[in-house]
């Protein structure tokens, strides 16, 4: 997927502007949030009717659950973790990944 979104970014613009590298952690990390975002949309299309009383969309469009770990100074995504559907091939690669 970072591959195909570099290609789109690079089609958009002159070729002496073009990036010619290889993929950044930073590419790599904004594909994840693209798969993750089509999934979501896919699984959860209205986000407010799910059961869990706590969900929130974070400002990348991300589907988060609040928990009551809210003081602490940690990660992001221990305090608020993503909604994945459990019965996905994303989610499962996902968690072997992390």
């Amino acid at each position: 997927m970072g591959w195909i979104l570099e290609f789109i970014n690079n089609s958009r613009i002159h070729v002496e502007e073009r990036k010619l590298s290889e993929l950044s952690s930073d590419d790599i990390e904004n594909a994840e949030m693209v798969l993750i975002r089509l999934v979501q949309d896919k699984m959860f299309p209205n986000y407010k009717s799910i059961p869990i009383v706590n969900v929130f969309k974070d400002n990348e469009g991300i589907i988060r659950v609040k928990t009551k770990i809210t003081e602490r100074k940690d990660d992001p995504n221990v305090i608020a973790p993503i909604l994945m559907p459990s019965k996905c091939l994303l989610t499962t690669r996902l968690s072997i990944i992390m």
